[in-house]
């Protein structure tokens, strides 16, 4: 039901909010009677998982233990959000449409039972925001710093109100929505936190002094509320650092709306002991959140999985990955090159063959490297990093390499252009719209995904792996030689690349019935291709049956049952061919004089059925499907959502024109227990 819960998930990105992701390290926490567990904890807001170190789902009780959450069979995920939260614009900033001094409100919260641990809240987040060189608790500078090192021209001020108390306890604002089954959580009080910290600090604040465009609003406000967050601490009733808009949501404070907002969490979770201590969180989230405000999508896989799990640009190498979470969140790293062209913050050089390149950390230059593809909206970006100033702690250095995907290509369910729009960029793991290209693609540690990197790779081009090609296969035309990275300096150069790629099927897998067979393979690459295939009895002497392939499958049709094939595939070139591939398959025989159509008592939403009768003993001239009554006319068909359905095909012998109808009606719904599940499947 992927699709489906897309589509509802896409009509509602006028009421989303942005997040951070969970931290990548684990958690030691110790239960109430004494015992210690160490927990994994994934997601972000909207999509949230706590598991053991046995894999075990794991959630905490209003007593304080973690234990074993139900089970439930795994269900559609639908994307329901807080109707009170709206997402900030998703659409590429530019350094032209920010101001040049950007100025942002944040206000200190607490909650009742629940202090700053610091003495004064204040001064702590006034200083750890804005004074240059910021070191207590182990920082590499201030967040002030940060953005002005990756955003030359522009000035940052973070003005930090008094503290405010709140009325109620944190888990009252924090409190996830677990009332429907499948629909992901959320904080459900979160707007009562917001509207109450404005109007109390709105006895020492003027808010409209924050409306600097005069649009009406404020232009940013972020709170750090005192204690953990959720997304660290595994605390059920925490709240999740996030992002969002409340524009639609009328709250008012002298005069203006707040619109665009952020928080996190006093405390960091990610060095929390044993005996519960904590220490003040780095200003890596905050970096994060506040990215959105100046363009940044995220870049990690915001749907965890729901289309397999993407590999992203491995963590470390941006702020909207796992990036804010380098050293401890002390230490976020640059932006990284799709960072900086959101930000409009880029020097772009457009590869040319012939060229010699000599690039200079692109953290101090802003230049990178820019490959075009046929496509339009799809390129490849090269940038430089080496382990100084903010990137210290990324692990690695040399070229990275992106291939950023904004065009009309399909990507799973959506466009890739409509993936940049609804934070999806990197949420369908098999088209990756802001994919790390690793230099070595079996890459076990950071250090070899750059280029020459760890494992010295000096060379980068379309009949190599990776591939410099486009998704639909098309060679980019160049191809860049002789990396090199002498520290301070990265060199190649760029050459024409007029190379055929010839791919090989593999991972070849026929499956066979009376009449047809389905065969599906690999190539290894990205794209369509074209595929010549060849089929026949194994024992006939007629001439073999020859067809064209367009994708990696092809079914086989008019086949005689209890019947020996042999087929061949291989791929067509512009001027050669590639290897060819023979197989062997059996079609199944004749179960009864009967015709039938075989299907199970009962199918799951998003599951598929494929429309195949069998025991045809007669020749016949057409065969139509209908399903409640509209003609269907593919080879498959997913049920897109609970009911019932009525199917019919309609036979037509050749031998007299006359026809035969079977009707076989379907229920689809999800399986009422484990059980009934293993018996319909």
């Amino acid at each position: 039901m992927r699709s489906i819960c897309l589509i509802f998930f896409l009509l509602l990105t006028a009421s989303t909010a942005l997040a951070v992701k969970a931290p990548p390290a684990p958690i030691t926490v110790r239960q109430p009677d004494g015992k210690v567990i160490t927990l994994y904890i994934s997601g972000d807001e909207f999509a949230r998982r706590i598991v053991a170190a046995d894999g075990r789902t794991m959630e905490k009780g209003r007593d304080g233990f973690f234990r074993p959450a139900q089970e439930r069979r795994p269900g559609p995920v639908v994307l329901r959000r807080q109707s009170s939260l709206s997402k900030p614009a998703l659409k590429s900033a530019s350094a032209a449409s920010l101001p040049t001094d950007i100025r942002a409100l944040v206000i200190p919260v607490s909650f009742e039972g629940t202090d700053f641990s610091v003495e004064d809240p204040a001064t702590h987040f006034y200083e750890m925001l804005n004074s240059p060189g910021y070191s207590a608790n182990g920082g590499t500078g201030s967040a002030k710093d940060y953005f002005e090192a990756n955003m030359p021209g522009h000035t940052f001020t973070f003005d930090v109100s008094q503290p405010v108390r709140l009325s109620r306890p944190y888990s009252y604002y924090g409190e996830n929505d677990i009332s429907t089954p499948h629909v992901i959580n959320y904080d459900m009080h979160l707007n009562d936190l917001i509207q109450e910290a404005c109007t109390l600090a709105a006895a020492s604040v003027d808010f409209q002094s924050y409306d600097t465009n005069g649009d009406g609003q404020v232009d940013y406000l972020f709170l750090f509320f005192a204690g953990y967050n959720e997304a660290e601490s595994g605390d059920n009733d925490a709240i999740w650092p996030q992002s969002g808009n409340l524009s639609s949501e009328g709250i008012r404070i002298n005069g203006v709306r707040i619109g665009l907002f952020g928080c996190s969490s006093e405390l960091s979770g990610s060095d929390l002991g044993i005996e519960g201590g904590g220490i003040p969180s780095g200003i890596g989230t905050f970096c994060h959140e506040f990215g959105h405000y100046l363009g940044l999508v995220d870049l990690y896989d915001t749907d965890y999985g729901n289309g397999g799990m993407s590999s992203c640009l491995w963590g470390r190498l941006s702020l909207m990955d796992e990036g804010s979470y380098n050293n401890s969140g002390r230490t976020p790293p640059y932006f990284c090159a799709i960072d900086r062209e959101q930000a409009g913050v880029i020097s772009y050089r457009d590869a040319e063959a012939g060229t010699d390149i000599s690039l200079s950390p692109t953290c101090l230059s802003g230049e990178v490297i820019r490959i075009s593809t046929a496509t339009p909206g799809e390129y490849y970006l090269l940038e430089y990093r080496t382990q100084n100033g903010w990137d210290a702690y990324i692990e690695g250095q040399g070229m990275a390499v992106y291939h950023v995907d904004r065009s009309d290509n399909v990507a799973g369910d959506i466009t890739a252009s409509v993936r940049w729009t609804t934070n999806l960029v990197n949420a369908y793991a098999m088209h990756q719209c802001a994919d790390l290209v690793e230099a070595y693609p079996q890459a076990s540690h950071i250090s070899q995904i750059f280029f020459p990197g760890q494992a010295g790779i000096t060379e980068f081009s379309a009949a190599g792996s990776p591939a410099l090609i486009a998704w639909d296969g098309t060679p980019a035309g160049i191809k860049l030689t002789g990396i090199s990275d002498n520290g301070e300096t990265l060199t190649f150069r760029i050459e024409e690349d007029n190379t055929e790629v010839l791919l090989s099927p593999f991972s070849c897998h026929i499956e066979a019935w009376q009449n047809r067979a389905l065969l599906e393979w690999r190539c290894g690459r990205p794209g369509t291709y074209t595929w010549a295939l060849e089929w026949m009895p194994e024992e006939s002497t007629q001439e073999p049956i020859r067809d064209t392939a367009y994708s990696q499958s092809y079914t086989f049709k008019g086949l005689s049952p209890n019947t020996d094939y042999v087929c061949s595939l291989h791929h067509v070139g512009s001027h050669s061919n590639g290897d060819t591939v023979t197989l062997r398959f059996t079609t199944d025989a004749l179960s009864s004089p009967y015709p039938y159509v075989q299907l199970r008592r009962r199918y799951f939403p998003g599951d598929t059925v494929r429309m195949i009768i069998n025991n045809i003993t007669e020749p016949v001239s057409s065969v139509k499907w209908h399903i409640d009554g509209s003609l269907i006319n593919s080879d498959i068909y997913v049920f897109r959502q609970e009911g019932t359905y009525r199917m019919e095909v309609t036979l037509e012998y050749s031998s007299d024109g006359s026809t035969e109808t079977i009707s076989r009606t379907v229920t689809v719904s999800e399986a009422i227990n484990e059980k009934e599940d293993e018996q319909n499947r």
